[in-house]
């Protein structure tokens, strides 16, 4: 199997920001492209798609990480072996419809095959769907079945509201995805950094703790059921 990892950032990120998370990968011997250009994060993925001769395409953002290398490589294998995709649960609710839980482009392990038996669907935004949920309509669609890792705790709540993920809980600021994956979220907001560099620097040690983070499958936050 012939896999690839690639990372988008703009110049507007903070290097303390790349830089810690380019020490983490590697740490975990995990290659990664990374690409500063400030290009729309769905039209630079469309360009890797298109240019790659991998079995399997991997995107990952500048603020998400893994917590130890083997979640890096489970989901490699999953893609690979399954012909198909996965990535963190999702939901854009921005947008105004029915929650549509996706596979999100923050850690998205994809199959090329996959995307070319899907007819190579744009990962660009359009007017019902966020960057790369296109791919996962298009997948219900066709009767691909792909897979969606579920968070298990979060940081803190967004500034705005806190974000529920169709009937299955919420996430926030920092949330952790089946207590391997790390996504800040919001990083462009610099208010986020520490966070993010100490969680760096924790897995970093080996001592990642998340006892104090919020069960994202809490019933103590009833509000966003009114959202």
């Amino acid at each position: 199997m012939k896999a690839e990892i690639h990372c988008l950032y703009w110049d507007n990120t903070d290097p303390r920001m790349v830089e810690a998370h380019q020490r983490v990968m590697r740490q975990f011997e995990i290659p990664v492209n990374y690409f500063s250009e400030n290009l729309p994060h769905g039209f630079w993925m469309n360009e890797i798609l298109r240019l790659s001769e991998a079995d399997v395409i991997g995107f990952l953002d500048i603020d998400c990480v893994p917590l130890h290398k083997g979640i890096i490589f489970q989901l490699m294998n999953f893609a690979h072996q399954y012909q198909s995709f996965v990535g963190p649960a999702q939901v854009s609710n921005h947008l105004a419809q029915v929650p549509h839980v996706f596979a999100a482009p923050s850690c998205l392990f994809l199959s090329k095959k996959a995307y070319e038996q899907l007819g190579r669907p744009s990962l660009i935004e359009n007017e019902r769907a966020d960057v790369a949920e296109e791919l996962s309509f298009q997948a219900e669609a066709q009767g691909l079945r792909y897979r969606a890792m579920y968070p298990t705790r979060f940081e803190h709540a967004p500034e705005n509201e806190l974000w529920a993920l169709g009937n299955y809980g919420i996430y926030g600021i920092g949330t952790l995805y089946d207590d391997q994956l790390y996504h800040l979220f919001q990083a462009r907001f610099s208010q986020h950094l520490a966070l993010f560099l100490t969680r760096c620097e924790q897995i970093l040690e080996g001592r990642f703790d998340f006892s104090q983070m919020i069960n994202a499958r809490s019933f103590k936050y009833p509000e966003v059921m009114n959202k």
